[in-house]
C-alpha cells in the first residue's frame, strides 16, 4: 500500500470572520437581526 500524504491549513475564527466572501454566499452581518424576534410557528424549518 502506498503512503498517503495529507495536508491541512489551520484557520482561526478571527481569520474566517475577516474573509468577506465564501465563494458562494456573502458574509453574514448579524447587526440588522439584533433585537429581533423570529417565530417559526406553522412553518417548516430545517
Amino acid at each position: 500500500m502506498l503512503p498517503i500524504q495529507i495536508s491541512c491549513e489551520v484557520v482561526t475564527m478571527d481569520e474566517l470572520n475577516d474573509q468577506s466572501e465564501t465563494g458562494c454566499c456573502p458574509r453574514f452581518y448579524p447587526e440588522p437581526w439584533d433585537e429581533k424576534e423570529i417565530t417559526f410557528e406553522d412553518k417548516l424549518f430545517l
